[in-house]
């Protein structure tokens, strides 16, 4: 077999790459694919894989698919089954305002993460490796990065500083997002807190409901206590969750200082 042969191999390829030394950040996370052994399938399928763009590049996960639902649910029923039987004006337009902030504002950040660049290194194309510099370099995106980055094999991108691929949000949290993904953490936290304490708030105001809701729905408020049970118990899924999750990068953040 001549030289030509053994350069266009992918057994040759494999070894002479692995040599070179741009690829070894690749073997420092499991984020970033080495193209040996049994991970050369997941290179190649990354390799003909195009990056996504951002938070709203198809397909959805499910767990985006479940944020949108649960701000869709906790909207609806407010609106529907909690505000109208507020008896005093000035409480109802009170929690009306603040409950309706909190919706926008928390969705607008939201938008914000997820059409936000994380850290993204753009795909120029290098024609070779080069040998002198420090930088590692990623064969996937072909693009020479910083040694703090890493490849998402979920964008199938490098990010610098690349903390996780968030599924809630459809897009990578990295250097330049993570400081708004922590503020729309708190937000979405607030808000589904405030879908817990508004029923609670309602029965303590108001505590005969079935002259109520035959008013305004024609039925009874064993009805309305069911309906009401599932986006209580909802949110506190939700709200349970991100408790937990402000909680752990808070203690990132003061410990191994995840802030950049």
């Amino acid at each position: 077999m001549n030289n030509d042969d053994e350069r266009e191999s992918p057994n040759a390829i494999l070894q002479v790459d692995t040599n070179y030394r741009p690829l070894q950040i690749q073997q420092l996370s499991p984020h970033i694919p080495t193209p040996i052994s049994s991970n050369y399938d997941e290179f190649e399928r990354l390799l003909t894989t195009p990056s996504r763009t951002n938070g709203f590049t198809l397909p959805l996960p499910f767990q985006q698919i479940f944020t949108f639902f649960f701000f869709i649910v906790t909207t609806v029923s407010n609106s529907i089954l909690i505000f109208p039987f507020f008896e005093s004006i000035p409480l109802k337009i009170t929690l009306y305002i603040t409950f309706y902030i909190y919706l926008i504002i928390t969705l607008y950040t939201g938008f914000l993460v997820m059409k936000s660049d994380p850290g993204e290194f753009k795909n120029t194309l290098v024609s070779n490796y080069n040998e002198v510099t420090e930088e590692p370099f990623c064969q996937v995106c072909k693009v020479f990065i910083h040694v703090d980055a890493l490849h998402c094999k979920y964008c199938n991108k490098c990010i610098r500083k690349l903390d996780h691929h968030c599924f809630y949000v459809n897009n990578c949290i990295g250097f330049y997002n993570y400081r708004i993904y922590l503020d729309c953490l708190r937000l979405a936290c607030v808000y589904s807190l405030i879908t817990l304490i508004l029923p609670i708030i309602l029965i303590s105001v108001n505590r005969d409901l079935t002259e109520m809701t035959a008013k305004y729905y024609g039925f009874g408020p064993y009805t309305w206590f069911i309906l009401i049970g599932a986006q209580f118990a909802l949110s506190l899924v939700v709200a349970g969750f991100l408790i937990y999750l402000n909680c752990l990068h808070l203690i990132l953040c003061n410990t191994v200082g995840l802030i950049f």
